[in-house]
């Protein structure tokens, strides 16, 4: 018994490790993304290199705004299935806002979420401080879950 325990001891802890080395790689492609997003926002370079950073950037953009599934099995994955929850705690809710959603909480800043969705920053600051007060006041089970991840 001593030894079947350990030996699913440590196959748990390799479960954990790979979760965690996944975690990790999703989380840094996010971070690549906010940065690309940030520099493109910047404007110390030259013109040339801002055009080919604009097309860089426009083109991971509209890779990632328009896979939609794959950002939410991203964000299920590194946030205990947190889409999938916020789907059922808040069924009625807009497609748009729940994709909003998913921005934020897989941690794109402001600024690159209205890379995203086409809308201004200061657009996306109030949709987000909206929703963060309709989660707040619903207080559904996982409303701690997503309180959590708005930053």
């Amino acid at each position: 018994a001593r030894a079947e325990y350990r030996a699913l001891t440590r196959q748990l802890e390799g479960r954990q490790n790979t979760e965690k080395r996944l975690k990790s790689l999703v989380a840094s492609r996010f971070d690549i993304l906010d940065k690309l997003g940030k520099t493109y926002y910047e404007r110390e370079n030259t013109s040339s290199q801002q055009a080919a950073m604009f097309q860089e950037v426009k083109r991971i953009i509209t890779d990632f705004s328009e896979n939609s599934e794959m950002l939410e099995q991203m964000a299920d994955t590194c946030h205990d299935n947190v889409m999938q929850k916020l789907r059922q705690d808040f069924p009625a809710m807009k497609e748009n806002d729940i994709r909003l959603l998913c921005y934020i909480f897989t941690g794109f800043s402001p600024q690159v979420i209205s890379l995203f969705t086409k809308e201004s920053v200061a657009n996306i600051y109030a949709r987000k401080s909206r929703l963060k007060s309709r989660i707040k006041a619903a207080g559904t089970p996982h409303t701690d879950l997503f309180l959590s991840l708005f930053g």
